[in-house]
């Protein structure tokens, strides 16, 4: 076995018992793609972070083979079953191909696997992987045309009643600053650590109000109950959020 990714697994810091079963489990697939000279091993994501929660969270890992056909898949079965069970595993498959033309689709799951990710065996082939600027922006138009749609529809299906209205609200948040996050760090070229940085930025360098943010994120803290009159004033101001958001997407 590779001593290199298993100083690299323990560098994590996580259990015993999850750190055996990890190191065991990459063995396995290490040992299964070992004739591949163009094989890859990468894990990314909340497994990396400190608030990883072992049994909770789940682990990501990238496998990169020359080729991924059934017989690679039919021998990866048995280990991976095990570790999504067990480590909550959660595998991506893809040959370098595949990313090389996936990366103007999924822009964004590369770059935040770019952003923090470690090779366990084989050849770093995310090094070099070049995430345009034009993708990050297209994608942050089309999910902002999205939600669009969706804030839209759900108005129409609820109306008048509260409680889904309200439950709708709190439902979007975390998509909606996800987003926007994205998107003022694309326009920032930063990265901005606390929501109220970006909500800040989203102020003084757009001139775009964010009351309807901070209205949804003060119902979800004190779960206040709101006449229909009310719920109805929040959506209107959260439309004209990302109507605003959008033509600033779309112009650039």
């Amino acid at each position: 076995m590779n001593a290199n990714y298993i100083e690299k697994i323990k560098s994590l810091k996580r259990s015993g018992e999850f750190t055996e079963k990890l190191v065991n489990f990459i063995g396995a697939v290490d040992a299964i793609m070992k004739e591949d000279d163009f094989r890859c091993l990468v894990l990314y994501g909340n497994i990396l972070n400190d608030g990883f929660r072992e049994g909770v969270s789940t682990a990501e890992l990238l496998i990169i083979p020359s080729e991924a056909g059934i017989g690679l898949l039919e021998k990866l079965h048995v280990p991976l079953q095990t570790a999504a069970a067990e480590l909550k595993m959660v595998p991506l498959i893809m040959t370098f191909e595949e990313i090389l033309l996936s990366a103007d689709v999924f822009p964004v799951k590369f770059l935040e696997i770019k952003n923090n990710y470690i090779v366990l065996a084989g050849e770093d082939l995310l090094a070099d992987l070049v995430i345009p600027d034009e993708n990050i922006r297209l994608h942050c138009e089309q999910e902002l045309r999205n939600f669009s749609l969706k804030l839209r529809n759900d108005f129409i299906t609820m109306f008048p009643d509260e409680f889904n209205m309200y439950n709708a609200l709190i439902k979007y948040i975390p998509e909606l600053l996800s987003t926007i996050r994205l998107f003022i760090e694309y326009k920032s070229g930063r990265k901005l650590s606390k929501i109220s940085e970006v909500m800040l930025y989203l102020k003084e360098q757009f001139g775009v109000s964010y009351d309807s943010i901070n209205d949804i994120i003060n119902l979800k803290k004190s779960n206040t109950v709101l006449t229909c009159e009310e719920i109805k004033e929040i959506y209107s101001k959260l439309n004209i959020l990302i109507n605003e958001l959008t033509r600033k997407a779309d112009a650039q």
